[in-house]
């Protein structure tokens, strides 16, 4: 129950950034090698993750939270989570308002098996 004259705070706003930097293949292959994976003498046949994370001004992302893993034991959401460091967004987002503390980014990742 909230006191009186007290407000209830707003709810994160999600917005939808202009990449500066994102993680290049050959770092996302360094931090999946590195992930220890369920997938054992199973074939690999993908999975994904949703991670959400804070933006600050000037683009980087914090406290970034796994949402969503599938599979969720398969380490998908560690791995998504190691290579946040490597997005940075664009100070304004396109309608042309500026990053402001409070706003939310979702970053959903998918990890594909490759090919043949």
């Amino acid at each position: 129950m909230m006191a009186l004259g007290a407000t209830a705070k707003p709810p994160p706003e999600f917005v939808h950034p202009e990449w500066l930097t994102r993680p290049t293949s050959e770092q996302m292959s360094i931090h999946f090698n590195k992930t220890p994976s369920c997938h054992g003498d199973r074939m690999f046949t993908g999975g994904s993750a949703v991670v959400e994370c804070g933006l600050m001004v000037d683009g980087r992302l914090k406290a970034c939270v796994v949402t969503k893993a599938e599979p969720w034991d398969c380490a998908y959401g560690e791995m998504s989570l190691a290579i946040m460091p490597y997005f940075r967004a664009k100070p304004r987002l396109p309608d042309g308002r500026k990053i402001t503390p409070g706003m939310k980014v979702r970053i959903p990742m998918r990890y594909e098996a490759p090919a043949g």
